[in-house]
């Protein structure tokens, strides 16, 4: 019964709710999730949304930060606050 309310409720709801907090001037989240690298300095001057595309494509693997950057799943999680 509670999965069936969620589906009509909170599962249509959240998302939204996500998003504003995330991304309220709805921006290109590609290049919030790009500026938010730089902001936390691992991602250098000048990374591009177009380049986070193609990083987050190879789980981050051929970047000088990797995948296990704490400052990676802070960005992705709110690229607004990040680290």
């Amino acid at each position: 019964m509670a999965e069936e309310c969620r589906k009509g409720t909170i599962a249509l709801v959240e998302p939204i709710y996500v998003d504003r907090l995330m991304n309220p001037e709805k921006k290109n989240i590609d290049q919030l999730l790009a500026d938010c690298l730089v902001r936390s300095g691992v991602a250098p001057e000048g990374y591009s949304a177009e380049q986070f595309v193609i990083d987050r494509a190879k789980n981050f693997a051929e970047t000088s930060f990797g995948p296990d950057n704490p400052a990676v799943p802070a960005c992705l999680s709110n690229p607004s606050n990040g680290l």
